[in-house]
């Protein structure tokens, strides 16, 4: 059986047309929520030990961050929930019929998609008008960035059905085995490769702050703060490849 194959019913036009539509949303969906992911736990990280060591310039980067890489609620939302909309449908044309997956599988993710967006707006709005947060709002901030990270990994699970769908009778009757090692070390990846991305972002964007009246120490703390999510997430990507490689199944590594 080959994993790829398309259900008979679709045209070849229609086939062409879904592959395009995947490959768009999968672009903007999973690079985008990387970086929300990534720049989300930054600004939370920051903001956490700067409020516990006084250092003004940590929290000025708290702020900063999450302004960057969340850009506006409605940008957030948009980037957010449609590639996902984009993506549940592609998926589903593709598996098709009795072969796809229940709706719920689908729905989970989104729910915890748009629960994380709002959080994460919340977080922002507050952290726009007071560094000095109340634990309501760094709270919401925590719950957005946990929702975000189920969402990604569940979308992984999800995207993992599309070329095996061997699989799919047995997690239609148990969701459970919709879990995989393969789907969780490239989420792993997803992760690292998104803190590496949110990394460079504070050393390109984030350190025009510096030049523009946040002074030579602000300066320096935005290059140390992305130079160390940008080599961290380097240093990760290394390893997770070679327990991806070890993790193959076994009529993978016998041919």
């Amino acid at each position: 059986m080959n994993p790829l194959a398309l259900p008979p019913a679709l045209s070849p036009d229609t086939i062409l047309l879904l592959r395009y539509l995947l490959t768009a949303a999968l672009l903007l969906y999973l690079p985008f929520l990387g970086i929300v992911i990534a720049g989300s736990a930054a600004s939370l990280f920051l903001n956490f030990f700067g409020r516990e060591n006084r250092d003004d310039r940590s929290l000025r980067l708290s702020r900063e961050w999450i302004d960057a890489v969340t850009v506006n609620r409605w940008v957030l939302l948009l980037l957010c929930l449609l590639p996902y909309a984009a993506i549940a449908y592609t998926c589903q044309r593709f598996l098709g019929g009795r072969s796809s997956l229940p709706a719920i599988a689908w729905l989970v993710p989104f729910g915890a998609l748009l629960a994380g967006c709002l959080l994460l707006s919340l977080y922002r709005s507050a952290i726009r008008r007071t560094t000095e947060l109340p634990p309501a709002p760094f709270g919401a901030g925590t719950a957005g960035l946990l929702a975000m990270i189920s969402a990604a990994f569940l979308s992984f699970l999800l995207l993992g059905t599309l070329v095996n769908p061997a699989k799919l009778p047995l997690v239609r009757s148990n969701l459970v085995f919709i879990l995989s090692w393969h789907s969780l070390v490239e989420f792993l990846l997803f992760l690292a490769l998104s803190f590496g991305l949110a990394g460079g972002i504070a050393l390109r964007f984030l350190s025009k702050a510096g030049e523009a009246g946040g002074g030579p120490d602000y300066e320096t703390r935005v290059r140390t703060a992305g130079t160390s999510f940008a080599l961290a997430g380097a240093l990760a990507v290394p390893a997770l490849v070679v327990l991806y490689l070890i993790t193959l199944p076994v009529t993978g590594l016998s041919t």
